[in-house]
């Protein structure tokens, strides 16, 4: 009997180990995954002046959270995800220590115009000054953190990913994100259950 139990309970525990090893996750739980730091996939970086985060968002993070949850199949998510793919997307969150405009309407017309201009996307040699999307999100009710969506054209290099931020008006600092290719070429696959 006793033998019978220590069998189940390690059968059981191979299976979960093997489920768990099989790199796909469920919709909620790969949305998780891609939004916890310990993952890789969110860094960040904080300076005398200012606290960073750095989203990447893969393709198929972009598509799960453009659609609405019972619309989640196999069919749409593969739709979605091809609307997404040609882009490497980022959410950039930037959150002020210290005042340096005028007003907060000062501070918002810099982060939505001007400091696109201090962003840069290195992927090996190549280094592109300007994003394919720049959109600072509108602030309210989100302060004191400030979101910015980003997209770099996607290409095969097989090089880390990098994104820097010269020092600028807000932040005087030099500010540099890296994803390493290994991380972006293993992510969890999505499985969709019958649900």
């Amino acid at each position: 009997m006793i033998m019978l139990a220590v069998y189940r309970i390690t059968t059981i525990l191979v299976l979960g180990i093997l489920a768990s090893c099989s790199g796909n996750l469920g919709p909620r739980e790969y949305l998780q995954w891609v939004e916890n730091e310990d993952n890789g996939l969110r860094v960040r970086q904080a300076t005398t002046e200012a606290t960073y985060s750095l989203q990447y968002e893969p393709a198929e993070y972009k598509a799960l959270k453009s659609m609405e949850r019972d619309a989640i199949n196999q069919t749409n998510l593969m739709a979605n995800e091809k609307r997404f793919s040609s882009l490497h997307h980022f959410l950039l969150k930037i959150r002020p220590k210290k005042h340096q405009f005028d007003s907060d309407d000062a501070l918002i017309e810099y982060l939505a115009y001007e400091l696109e201009d201090n962003i840069q996307f290195i992927r090996g040699r190549d280094t592109l000054k300007r994003t394919v999307m720049y959109h600072l999100e509108s602030p309210t009710g989100v302060k004191p953190y400030y979101h910015i969506l980003l997209a770099y054209p996607r290409t095969d290099s097989q090089e880390d990913l990098k994104l820097k931020i010269k020092n600028n008006r807000l932040d005087t600092n030099e500010v540099k994100f890296v994803f390493s290719r290994s991380l972006l070429n293993n992510l969890p696959g999505i499985k969709i259950g019958n649900e």
